[in-house]
């Protein structure tokens, strides 16, 4: 009997120090990475010359682009 006393004793101690030692680590970045945003907007104040009416032009834009691609990448030459 005292034998499986210290056999639990022995399995607790383990579990214990190997959650100390996994508790200390970080899964996460330690900087937190902020995308880009992808939407904007614009907006341009006009007057109608023939009717003297006050227009508003808004315009909203939204990129569905999930990764940003090197601009002008030409296909690569191959030995």
């Amino acid at each position: 009997m005292k034998g499986l006393w210290l056999i639990v004793a022995g399995v607790v101690a383990a579990h214990a120090v190997a959650f100390y030692f996994i508790g200390g680590w970080n899964p996460l970045p330690k900087v937190r990475y902020i995308a880009p945003p992808n939407f904007s907007l614009g907006w341009a104040k006009y007057t109608e010359p023939g009717t003297q009416e006050k227009m508003v032009y808004q315009e909203f834009t939204v990129s569905t682009e999930l990764q940003k691609t090197p601009a002008a990448a030409g296909p690569t030459a191959r030995p």
